[in-house]
């Protein structure tokens, strides 16, 4: 048992940074989160202007490929 602590304000400086990188990484979460409902609710806004325009195999092959554009260069990072 130790009456005193010497670290007492190492600790407690240490959780005031765990708290403020835990609040950071909330505000991340959240933002995304935010971004993948508004990414998700204008796709049924652009589907439907889209097949106003295209046919349904033209629409699913762009997206297809809008897909493959956006998924390849994180697939050849991780994997180099």
């Amino acid at each position: 048992w130790q009456p005193f602590n010497s670290n007492h304000k190492n600790n407690h400086k240490n959780n005031h940074k765990n708290i403020i990188m835990s609040l950071k990484s909330d505000l991340r979460a959240d933002l995304l989160l935010l971004t993948t409902a508004f990414v998700w609710g204008f796709a049924f806004v652009f589907q439907s202007t889209g097949m106003d325009h295209v046919g349904p195999f033209t629409f699913v092959f762009g997206r297809f490929v809008i897909a493959t554009i956006a998924i390849v260069p994180i697939i050849l990072s991780l994997y180099p």
